[in-house]
């Protein structure tokens, strides 16, 4: 008789916190049908986990070797996870839906993290248009979601955050310390402003974001600068092609 394999949370957790891996959350697949609506997962999957980095830590252990790859971030998150599961459940037990191209939803192709952010706890809605976490403030970013088929230990009930940190902000400094005026509170950033200003020759948002330096939650876990001016300088590239499309 073939047993349901058994992953132990906690353990998981703690292997993959040493490498930078520091968020982690599973989710039973059942309890996300009423949730997050639009994720469709295929297969047998029972459990999905939601993995995560904050601050410095997942950068200062990336080896410089990944750092000619395409996606060292992503390469060196992916091979740490593979590496954490494939001592813990037998193989075809757990399949690895993102980074990559095998996540499924109904409304598009790509996994709705945000939702899942939300649902573990991690994310509000900002007015910079990306997450921001109570403890650890707009910065944290999503490295994994993986499905599993096996039974799993759980450390703890998932914590959900009570209000977003925005709701209580008075001074709102990220708004003032955007030189493209392109966020407001009520409604999302405009795009097209942020990328004419960031994409503008000698401009002072090109390697980094003043508007997200100035946000004083979780200042203790910001990306020291080399840290945000390479995911910066990548993400300018992208914003050049868009102009390009666009003019």
């Amino acid at each position: 008789m073939n047993r349901t394999p058994l992953l132990d949370i906690a353990e998981a957790q703690t292997e993959l916190a040493a490498i930078g891996l520091n968020l982690f959350e599973a989710f039973a697949a059942a309890d996300l049908a009423d949730s997050v609506p639009d994720l469709e997962l295929s297969g047998s999957w029972s459990h999905l986990l939601l993995v995560g980095s904050t601050g410095a830590d997942l950068w200062s252990a990336i080896p410089s070797q990944y750092f000619t790859r395409s996606n060292p971030v992503d390469e060196y998150s992916v091979d740490c996870i593979e590496n954490c599961l494939g001592n813990h459940l037998p193989p075809g037990k757990w399949s690895i839906l993102f980074p990559g191209a095998r996540a499924i939803s109904r409304s598009a192709s790509i996994l709705p993290l945000q939702k899942l952010g939300a649902e573990a706890g991690w994310h509000h809605a900002s007015p910079l248009g990306i997450g921001i976490n109570g403890t650890h403030g707009l910065w944290f970013a999503y490295r994994a979601v993986v499905a599993i088929d096996a039974d799993v230990i759980a450390s703890s009930e998932r914590r959900k955050e009570s209000e977003s940190p925005c709701l209580s902000c008075e001074t709102t400094p990220c708004l003032s310390h955007c030189p493209a005026d392109a966020l407001a509170v009520a409604r999302q950033p405009d795009l097209n402003a942020c990328v004419k200003h960031r994409t503008a020759e000698q401009s002072s948002c090109a390697s980094t974001c003043l508007a997200r330096l100035a946000c004083p939650v979780g200042a203790a876990f910001k990306y020291p600068e080399q840290q945000t001016a390479y995911f910066y300088n990548r993400s300018l590239a992208s914003a050049k092609r868009w102009i390009d499309n666009n003019d």
